[in-house]
């Protein structure tokens, strides 16, 4: 299941915009018990296919650090296929098992954004 069309992520596209994927896993696989990091790079190589490596990113809200920087009671358990940023290692090795360049996975990491933001305030 997807949260935006394939006519919705073409319009993006069009427009120059990127993606933030979101990680939780209802909105990656409903009808799997244990949703993986492959389930997830399944929908970024969706995003790629059809719009370009050019226009995903990532869109998590993982807040472990800022919790545990508060000291807050312990950090709720979250559905999210990456739970915390140290899950970037995994999300990457899957990019780079299935093919995609440094500068692709760059992109990905936060690259396309930063461009995004770039093109904004100049």
């Amino acid at each position: 299941m997807r949260n935006l069309t394939d006519d919705q992520i073409v319009a993006i596209s069009k427009n120059g915009g990127v993606i933030g994927m979101n990680a939780i896993d209802a909105f990656i696989r409903d009808d799997e018990p244990e949703v993986r990091v492959s389930h997830f790079v399944d929908h970024v190589d969706h995003i790629v296919k059809i719009s370009g490596v050019e226009h995903v990113g990532l869109g998590f809200d993982l807040c472990d650090s800022f919790q545990d920087y508060l000291q807050l009671a312990p950090a709720i358990e979250t559905c999210d296929v990456i739970k915390t940023h140290a899950g970037l290692g995994e999300f990457t090795q899957e990019l780079i098992f299935r093919g995609y360049s440094d500068d692709h996975i760059i992109a990905i990491l936060g690259g396309n954004f930063m461009r995004v933001f770039s093109e904004i305030l100049d």
